[in-house]
């Protein structure tokens, strides 16, 4: 009885496992039927390179402004893509071969000429090239040796009180002006003594501008006592061939004498006096101070207009003042108020 029950149940059980098992054979053997494939691409269309004709032949002669054949001169064609060259034999003339069809742009570069470029049209086969301008002469080294120059500072003023060390100190600056020289001069300094003489020992040639400065813009910048002269307009310059000793230079300096006392009329020593340009300089002056005597003076100054300030504890004051050509100006100031008194000489 228990081995026919257990007979009925392992039968149905057994055909289910084999069942299963066929069925899963079946699967892994047989390929399926949605595997995927990559697309077919399709190589893009080219069109056919085309291949430049080089079948052209250009032939002439190269000539300068006087019509004169050159020879040995390189001649350069460049159509689209494709370069030609050739020099041009003693009579002028040139072949190129192999030349694209089209419009051809010829350069041409020659001893002597300034190098130009022509251009020819598409159906050119023959061609006259004309150089129209030759090179200037070459730029040569200035071989004169250095000279002397020497010259004076002259003032024109001739004031009884006119201070005789004005000339003495000047710093005469020579400037080299630019031009087509691939050797200009270097800069030349000299300084006036007591008489305003000076002397350039070895100048060399060329164009100069000529600058005066005061003692005091030794060697730096200044303001130019040359540029203000009565009735003159412009820097001076100055073309230096040779050895000569006649140069003289013109000024028209001017003179500040200043004068500070105080209310009580004593004088106001070390009082800090400012002077700068107002017009045509906008140099500043050294800054000075008065002595014992509350005097001071401030020279050589070229005409112009000015802004002179004086300091001395808190109190302070700013005036404009205009100098003429060869004048001297004489201010007294009394600090707290109101100037005592002015005058000029002139």
């Amino acid at each position: 009885m228990r081995l026919g029950k257990a007979v009925r149940i392992l039968i149905p059980v057994g055909t289910l496992l084999g069942l299963g098992i066929a069925w899963s054979t079946l699967r892994m053997v047989e390929p399926p039927s949605d595997a995927w494939s990559a697309p077919q691409l399709q190589p893009p269309a080219l069109e056919p390179l085309a291949v430049t004709q080089l079948t052209r032949t250009l032939e002439g002669v190269v000539l300068d402004a006087a019509s004169r054949p050159l020879a040995d001169a390189l001649v350069f064609a460049r159509g689209g893509d494709v370069p030609a060259w050739c020099l041009s034999d003693k009579e002028g003339r040139f072949r190129l071969e192999r030349l694209p069809a089209g419009e051809l742009s010829v350069h041409l570069v020659a001893q002597g000429q300034v190098p130009c470029t022509r251009l020819l049209d598409a159906d050119a086969t023959q061609a006259v090239l004309r150089v129209e301008q030759a090179l200037g002469p070459a730029p040569a080294l200035d071989r004169r040796a250095p000279t002397r120059l020497s010259g004076r500072v002259v003032a024109r003023s001739d004031e009884e009180d006119a201070d005789k060390s004005l000339l003495g100190g000047l710093e005469v600056l020579l400037l080299p002006v630019e031009n087509a020289r691939i050797d200009p001069p270097p800069p030349a300094r000299a300084r006036s003594d007591a008489v305003g003489r000076f002397a350039f020992d070895a100048l060399f040639p060329g164009r100069y501008r000529v600058v005066v400065l005061p003692d005091w813009a030794h060697s730096s910048s200044g303001p130019d006592l040359l540029q203000s002269i009565a009735g003159t307009s412009g820097a001076r310059e100055l073309e230096h061939e040779q050895e000569r000793g006649d140069l003289t230079l013109d000024l028209a300096l001017g003179v500040l004498d200043l004068e500070c006392r105080d209310g009580q009329g004593a004088p106001q020593e070390g009082v800090l006096v400012l002077l700068r340009g107002n017009g045509a300089s906008r140099e500043w002056w050294p800054a000075v101070s008065t002595d014992a005597g509350g005097r001071l003076r401030i020279a050589p100054l070229p005409p112009d207009e000015y802004v002179l300030e004086l300091q001395a504890g808190s109190w302070q004051t700013v005036r404009s003042l205009r100098l003429g050509p060869d004048q001297y100006l004489r201010e007294r100031i009394v600090s707290g108020g109101p100037a005592a008194g002015k005058e000029s000489g002139q």
